[in-house]
C-alpha cells in the first residue's frame, strides 16, 4: 500500500533554525513523516512510516519557550526602569542649570539674559566672528582626544590671533608658558609635568577663564563573571577586549 508522500523529519532536522519555525508554525499545520526502512539481510523491501504533527511539536516550543519569554520580558522592564532612573540622576544637573539661566532670561536676578536656540553651525560661526557681536556664553562640551591635558588646555586656552576654540579670547603669556613647558617635558618628567597643569587649571579657575560646571560620568553595565573591564576616561565608551577574561 502507498501512503500519500509526507515531509521527512530527518530532512527537516538537516534544514536551518527559521526554517524549522516555519514549518512548525505553519498556520494549518502539517504531519511529518520518522521512517524505518525494513530490509531482508541487504534488500529493502518496505519501510515504517510513523506521523508526528507540527501541532504537537507547536505545543512543546510553546511550552518550553514561555519561561525564557517570561524572564526576558520582566529582564526588559527592569533594565528600562534602571535606564530611565540612571537618565534622570545624570540629567538633573543640566535642569538645574537650565533653571536657572531660565531665571537669567527673566530679569530675576538683576541680569538680562537672551536664551537663543541655534544648530551648532549658527553658534560656532557666531561665537568665531567679530567678538563685538558674538555671544558673551558659550558653552562647549569637551571631548578627548589625546591622552594628555595639554590637548584641552591648548586648544581651549591658549592664545591665538584668529580663535578657534578660545571663544573665551583668553590670553596669557605665563599660561601659555606653563602649558607648553608641560607638554614639553611630560614624555621624560611626568611628575613635573602633571604639576605644571595643575598650576594652568588653578590659572583658569582663579581668574574665572571659564566655568567648569559640568563633569559627564560614564555609566556601564558590567557581568559579574567579567574580569578586567577599567573604564579610561580618556577613551570614553571603548571596551579592550584583549584585557578581559571570564
Amino acid at each position: 500500500m502507498r501512503l500519500e508522500e509526507r515531509l521527512d523529519l530527518a530532512a527537516l532536522l538537516e534544514r536551518g533554525a527559521i526554517e524549522q519555525l516555519r514549518v512548525i508554525y505553519s498556520p494549518e499545520g502539517q504531519t511529518l513523516d520518522v521512517r524505518q526502512p525494513m530490509t531482508l539481510g541487504d534488500e529493502a523491501f518496505g519501510s515504517i512510516r510513523i506521523g508526528v504533527s507540527t501541532l504537537l511539536m507547536r505545543q512543546e516550543v510553546n511550552a518550553a519557550l514561555r519561561p525564557a519569554l517570561l524572564t526576558g520580558a520582566v529582564a526588559l522592564g527592569v533594565a528600562v526602569l534602571v535606564a530611565a532612573l540612571l537618565a534622570q540622576l545624570l540629567l538633573r544637573p543640566i535642569h538645574v542649570i537650565r533653571s536657572g539661566l531660565t531665571r537669567l532670561g527673566k530679569g530675576e536676578f538683576g541680569v538680562t539674559l537672551d536664551l537663543q536656540g541655534l544648530a551648532w553651525e549658527a553658534q560656532w560661526d557666531l561665537g568665531k566672528g567679530d567678538p563685538a557681536t558674538a555671544q558673551d556664553v558659550f558653552v562647549m562640551y569637551w571631548w578627548p582626544t589625546y591622552v594628555t591635558p595639554y590637548d584641552f588646555l591648548f586648544n581651549m586656552f591658549h592664545s591665538e590671533e584668529q580663535p578657534l576654540f578660545n571663544l573665551g579670547y583668553y590670553r596669557s603669556a605665563a599660561f601659555d608658558q606653563t602649558i607648553d613647558g608641560a607638554n614639553e617635558v611630560s614624555g621624560a618628567d611626568k611628575a613635573a609635568a602633571e604639576a605644571m597643569f595643575r598650576t594652568a587649571a588653578k590659572t583658569l579657575v582663579d581668574e574665572a577663564v571659564a566655568l567648569f560646571f559640568f563633569d559627564q560620568d560614564n555609566i556601564h553595565v558590567v557581568r559579574s563573571d567579567i574580569q578586567g573591564y577599567v573604564d579610561n576616561p580618556a577613551y570614553s565608551h571603548v571596551v579592550f577586549i584583549y584585557q578581559l577574561s571570564r
